[in-house]
């Protein structure tokens, strides 16, 4: 299990040097264009191909903000841990024009505006036979193995997990200290002024009907809210050196191997902020 782009786009990096050299050899010249303007669209019918092969008829439809989600891990944790035990493709450049209507006139605008940006898309059998025999839920009690008979072990002191929790500390509470939270919110605000846009567009130009724009706008509003997304420290960073706020440090702690106790994440509880 492992990347699997070479199949499904077999000549994409043969055909993307190829228009390297031609660039080089200079696009004023009449032939050179000629040749150019040939292999790329040769290249983008290529992907275009590839990814409808991948996606519509050999499954490779989750995400990698999908896996996480399931299991409840970050997304660094799944493409450092999980992606490389799964089938994937890493979609090249040029297969946003896949998610239009064009091509995918089956998926939702919010959902085309979404996947269009995505690069890693996973095999979904071969992310189930990763569960199988990777996943295991652990209790004070018994570990359960992920598979079909769902076997019972008896659990020893090594399995066993003590996870604190504080029932002071309610978890919107933390939610609303959290810097990511506050992002995450602005970034879901522009994704949906985005989609809208292009819902609206897609209207006026004729390329739906008025009955599926208002089904649009309706997933639109529906769906909004389950989008994930990712904040990068960077982010973070720049969010604090643009904006003054007065805050402080709600941080969090967990135990490493050696049983000494480790910062694990960082929460900031501002004054006088809103999302």
């Amino acid at each position: 299990m492992s990347d699997q782009s070479t199949i499904y786009f077999p000549n994409e990096k043969h055909l993307k040097e190829y228009l390297k050299q031609l660039e080089k050899k200079g696009l004023k010249y009449e032939d050179v264009k000629i040749r150019y303007d040939e292999a790329l669209e040769k290249r983008q019918k290529a992907v275009l191909k590839g990814m409808k092969q991948a996606i519509e008829k050999d499954g490779y439809t989750l995400l990698v903000e999908d896996i996480a989600k399931l299991l409840d891990i970050d997304e660094k944790h799944v493409r450092f841990n999980v992606i490389p035990e799964v089938d994937y493709i890493v979609a090249p450049q040029g297969a946003v024009e896949y998610f239009t209507l064009e091509h995918r006139p089956d998926l939702h605008f919010l959902e085309m505006q979404v996947q269009k940006w995505k690069r890693i898309f996973i095999n979904e059998a071969s992310f189930y036979r990763y569960l199988k025999e990777y996943l295991y839920v652990c209790c004070p009690y018994s570990q359960i193995t992920w598979n079909e008979s769902f076997q019972k072990y008896e659990c020893t002191g090594e399995n066993y997990i003590e996870i604190p929790y504080d029932e002071k500390m309610a978890s919107n509470f933390i939610r609303s200290c959290n810097i990511a939270h506050i992002i995450k919110i602005r970034k879901r605000e522009e994704l949906f002024k985005r989609t809208e846009k292009e819902i609206v567009k897609a209207r006026a130009l004729g390329l739906i009907s008025q009955n599926r724009l208002e089904q649009e706008m309706g997933y639109l509003r529906e769906q909004i809210d389950q989008i994930q997304f990712v904040v990068s420290t960077q982010e973070i960073k720049q969010f604090l050196k643009k904006n003054s706020y007065q805050y402080y440090q709600l941080r969090l702690y967990k135990k490493d191997k050696e049983g000494n106790k480790v910062k694990s994440t960082v929460f900031y509880c501002f004054e006088n902020i809103t999302p």
